[in-house]
């Protein structure tokens, strides 16, 4: 098995895969909603600007301590793995 090197260019990469995944989750999640209220009385409320710049402020609030608690989980079982003596 390929050993994955836990390093700063990781953080980076996983900081912005996480952020970026949860901004569009977000916005379409409230697109979803604004959807689901626009065929059950016939108003859409949807403000675009609105809900991008929420979007983005959950998606930063929430994307980078995940992912720098994946990493630092990450960072520490490298750690332990090294720490071991090896079987034998």
């Amino acid at each position: 098995m390929k050993s994955i090197v836990i390093d700063l260019k990781l953080l980076a990469l996983l900081l912005f895969y996480w952020v970026a995944i949860l901004i569009a989750f977000v916005f379409l999640s409230k697109i979803a909603v604004a959807l689901f209220f626009y065929f059950s009385n016939g108003n859409f409320y949807f403000a675009w600007t609105d809900a991008l710049d929420y979007a983005i402020k959950a998606g930063l609030g929430e994307g980078i301590p995940l992912a720098c608690g994946i990493w630092v989980m990450s960072k520490l079982g490298e750690r332990k793995k090294s720490l071991l003596p090896p079987k034998g």
